[in-house]
């Protein structure tokens, strides 16, 4: 149902990502989310996953996140409106992601999500979101959703 969701808020923007360790994601902006298994996609680019993605997916598999949690809600303007809600996901050491109401959307209520920190730079700020079922030993990544300041300094240093 998460992906579903996802592909129709990415509609035809969306770029499959491909990872020979992680598979393939289908990503729109900030957010990209696993496509399943035996599911074709028709995107207009498609492109290998950039390393700096791949570190994200590595600390989520590696465990190196911290559980996050939905603690507010906030409108990024004063005269914003009630369309353009942030929600904010904080972590206990004051990792904080802020994500829009249709990225939120995707999130369901089954869903664990942590903060990954960044470790680029020693940085103490949150670099994303990630989102994941299942249980124990059998938990899954089913997307990222990364903070905009992170993915704005990456895309940076990438494109230099």
């Amino acid at each position: 149902m998460k992906f579903e969701k996802f592909v129709k808020l990415a509609g035809i923007r969306g770029t499959v990502l491909t990872s020979e360790k992680f598979g393939k994601f289908l990503q729109c902006g900030m957010v990209m989310v696993r496509i399943p298994e035996g599911t074709n996609i028709v995107a207009a680019f498609a492109r290998k996953m950039p390393e700096w993605y791949e570190e994200i997916l590595n600390d989520v598999e590696d465990d190196c996140t911290y559980r996050a949690e939905l603690t507010g809600a906030e409108l990024p303007t004063p005269d914003a409106s009630p369309t353009q809600i942030l929600r904010i996901f904080t972590d206990s050491c004051g990792g904080r992601v802020a994500i829009d109401n249709k990225t939120f959307a995707i999130i369901e209520k089954s869903d664990k999500v942590f903060i990954c920190p960044d470790t680029y730079d020693d940085s103490k700020s949150a670099a994303a979101l990630a989102v994941c079922y299942g249980f124990g030993d059998d938990i899954e990544i089913a997307g990222i959703v990364f903070n905009e300041n992170y993915f704005r300094k990456m895309n940076k240093k990438e494109n230099v």
